[in-house]
């Protein structure tokens, strides 16, 4: 099994995608590619599975991005019920 693979099956358990997590053997970081059996990984090997500190600030821009979105919506549609309001003054 490669720690493509390995993150695939881990997302439902930690709720991070796999380009969220990082995984971590002997202290060195492995790509996605990379078979596990090659680096010394074998039954009962201790694996560090952490979340990527860049998909925290992507995902903290991410919402900043949808707030400032929402945020605009609910102007939009405010200004638009004053606007049908004072519509219906007009007839």
């Amino acid at each position: 099994m490669h720690a493509g693979e390995l993150k695939k099956l881990l997302t439902a358990d930690s709720g991070l995608q796999p380009a969220e997590q990082k995984l971590i053997y002997r202290r060195k970081e492995r790509g996605n590619g990379e078979f596990l059996d090659t680096c010394g990984v074998k039954d009962r090997s201790k694996l560090v599975l952490m979340e990527d500190p860049s998909s925290r600030e992507k995902k903290y821009i991410e919402m900043q991005r949808n707030a400032k979105t929402q945020s605009v919506h609910r102007a939009i549609s405010n200004i638009s019920f004053e606007v049908d309001k004072l519509a219906d003054q007009v007839h």
